[in-house]
């Protein structure tokens, strides 16, 4: 089997190497096209585009892409993939909860200091929308359906059955505040598509004066 040399990075001859270990080197990223590459007992170099391209004819070309796959797949970081997917997980159950509290601190910042941040702002109408407006919904949204669950656990629990059934009032009560909880994401957007048609709008409004 023929032996080759290849050029590596500090630009000194490496190998012997086989054409399939060169192969497994450009897969791997280790060797480019413009590489330099000199077969064993031989005086005149080529590349490695050149020499792929001339034994393309006697590699398998499915076996190669098989290897190549396998080696990729081989180098994908997993467990930082899973780690991530137990981020967005956990995120998706604490995002409203953080969105709650943020609306209460600015709400109460906003009392103490008895004034709304409107006055200075190039824009009211988005500034009132996205920095007043929001939390309000956000809060408003969250009272009505976590107190709404106590009417349906009454309604629930009486409807379609001749006394009160503990079991569906349960079910109802969980469903509101479900609602009052998950819901947050559907207030979120809400408010970021009436801001981002608020910004439209004011932006066609500015090229219209010029």
């Amino acid at each position: 089997m023929k032996k080759y040399y290849y050029t590596n990075q500090n630009q000194q001859p490496t190998g012997p190497v086989s054409f399939a270990e060169l192969q497994q080197l450009a897969a791997a990223g280790v060797i480019k096209s413009d590489t330099a590459i000199v077969g064993e007992g031989s005086k005149e170099p080529t590349t490695w585009g050149g020499l792929a391209a001339s034994e393309a004819p006697k590699t398998d070309v499915n076996a190669l892409a098989a290897e190549r796959m396998l080696s990729s797949m081989k180098e994908l970081p997993v467990g930082d993939a899973l780690f991530g997917a137990l981020l967005v997980f956990f995120s998706f159950w604490t995002t409203p909860a953080t969105v709650l509290r943020r609306s209460i601190l600015n709400l109460a910042e906003w009392g103490r200091n008895r004034a709304l941040p409107t006055s200075e702002s190039e824009l009211p109408v988005l500034t009132y929308s996205t920095i007043v407006g929001r939390p309000t919904a956000h809060l408003l949204w969250f009272a009505c359906f976590w107190l709404g669950g106590f009417y349906w656990f009454i309604a629930g629990g009486g409807s379609y059955y001749g006394g009160f059934n503990i079991v569906s009032a349960i079910l109802s009560l969980l469903g509101s505040w479900a609602v009052a909880y998950f819901g947050q994401y559907i207030v979120g957007f809400l408010y970021e598509s009436l801001s981002i048609m608020i910004r439209v709008a004011n932006d066609v409004s500015k090229l219209a004066k010029r």
